[in-house]
């Protein structure tokens, strides 16, 4: 039932959030028709579940190869991601500030789908800052530098995470900790 239930919504994604080739943020309907955002947030590229999918419907590996390399060109080369896509211009936001958590949920996809280099770089920048200032904050900019004051007990589960899919028994266990 689960299975049934799973290819049935990844029907749904593909008929209704797929904006050229690319899932979007939201999608909305009327009685006028299906509106798509043409904004795609990369925290939401699940490609494990994209993977898992395509075992049933072909059609997904094409589509997870798609945000994989989106994915890679989104990247930094330091660990972290520009988070906003606009699949109607085909570019990213500038954005000036990321999101730890959206960026470990980048960076926990990764992992889990077999991109470990990408996923390491993210695991070595959130080990670096953490052993280097004894903590992880709620937000960076794209060039590395803290940008919030705030912690959050979800960075350090989701960098637990990381760390396991990485097989960093120290660093899973001093995110537990």
């Amino acid at each position: 039932a689960y299975r049934d239930e799973a290819i049935s919504v990844g029907n749904a994604l593909q008929e209704y959030a797929l904006n050229k080739g690319v899932l979007v943020n939201a999608t909305s309907w009327d009685d006028d028709g299906v509106y798509q955002d043409p904004i795609a947030l990369t925290s939401y590229f699940d490609l494990p579940a994209m993977q898992r999918l395509a075992a049933y419907d072909t059609e997904w590996s094409g589509i997870e190869q798609t945000h994989a390399v989106l994915l890679e060109d989104a990247a930094y080369g330091n660990g972290l991601y520009r988070f906003r896509y606009n699949t109607a211009t085909q570019q990213f936001f500038t954005e000036t500030s990321l999101d730890s958590i959206h960026q470990l949920f980048i960076a926990n996809y990764l992992a889990e789908a077999g991109y470990t280099a990408r996923a390491q770089e993210s695991l070595y920048f959130f080990k670096t800052t953490y052993n280097t200032t004894d903590r992880i904050a709620g937000a960076y900019t794209p060039a590395g530098v803290a940008d919030s004051p705030y912690e959050d007990i979800a960075i350090y589960s989701l960098a637990a995470s990381l760390a396991h899919w990485l097989d960093d028994d120290g660093f899973e266990q001093a995110m537990l900790d």
